[in-house]
């Protein structure tokens, strides 16, 4: 039997990757913002089972994009490196703690049906904390 050997793949490498998955998440952003835009209308409409469809796809993007923010963070070696980094001001764990946070905040809204906060936190909280995950995503990448 023959074995087959993983390919290695060198730093450079992996970095065009990521920046590839960092650019396709930046053109991904206003059809996520545009998700978010139709599950807060469909929270008014008072159609959960609508918003539902909707979020599960949507916050699955979301976390994928923390993910990728963790393997970046994981990549930068100097722990100084990560403490000094900061996004319109605040620490990057604040931002990262903060948006996690909303996520589990916004399932926690839907599960219990609130849905003036589940719409508020979508509306009005939502598209800043994913600009805020964006901007991490391009300053961990140049960091790398």
């Amino acid at each position: 039997m023959a074995t087959q050997t993983t390919p290695e793949i060198n730093e450079s490498d992996l970095k065009s990757i990521i920046s590839e998955v960092i650019d396709d998440i930046n053109k991904a952003i206003p059809i996520i913002k545009s998700l978010l835009e139709s599950a807060s209308f469909s929270l008014n409409e008072g159609n959960f089972e609508e918003t539902e469809k909707i979020l599960s796809p949507t916050i699955a993007t979301l976390n994928f994009i923390s993910q990728i923010i963790g393997v970046l963070e994981s990549e930068i070696v100097d722990e100084n490196i990560i403490k000094n980094i900061k996004i319109n001001n605040e620490e990057l764990i604040t931002v990262q703690k903060r948006w996690i946070d909303k996520i589990e905040e916004l399932k926690d809204s839907i599960n219990k049906k609130d849905l003036v906060r589940a719409s508020d936190i979508i509306a009005y909280e939502f598209p800043y904390e994913i600009e805020n995950q964006v901007n991490i995503l391009n300053t961990l990448l140049s960091k790398s």
